[in-house]
């Protein structure tokens, strides 16, 4: 019974095949991409955590488009980090 058990453990787990995952797939290619191709994200953390290093590259040019782009983000979480990513490149203080 146990053979049979380990036999069907080590047919399932060694194939070394994964499911395609589109959102990581599409975070993958955005990344350094820019906004329009974080846009093709679905899922909204991938999305979000994108963003935020999109405007993060955006900055050093456009602080003020990288602030609305950080605003925008919906993963609050994402939208707090990319803030206060914006404002270190900055080199500005938040109290």
């Amino acid at each position: 019974m146990w053979r049979f058990a380990w036999v069907i453990w080590l047919g399932a787990c060694g194939t070394g095949q994964s499911v395609p995952d589109p959102d990581r797939d599409a975070y993958l290619a955005a990344i350094g991409s820019g906004p329009a191709a974080c846009a093709r994200i679905g899922d909204p953390h991938l999305a979000g955590e994108c963003l935020a290093f999109a405007a993060l590259q955006q900055a050093a040019s456009d602080v003020d488009a990288a602030r609305a782009q950080c605003a925008a983000i919906v993963d609050p979480l994402w939208a707090d980090e990319c803030a206060f990513m914006v404002c270190d490149r900055m080199g500005v203080s938040v109290d």
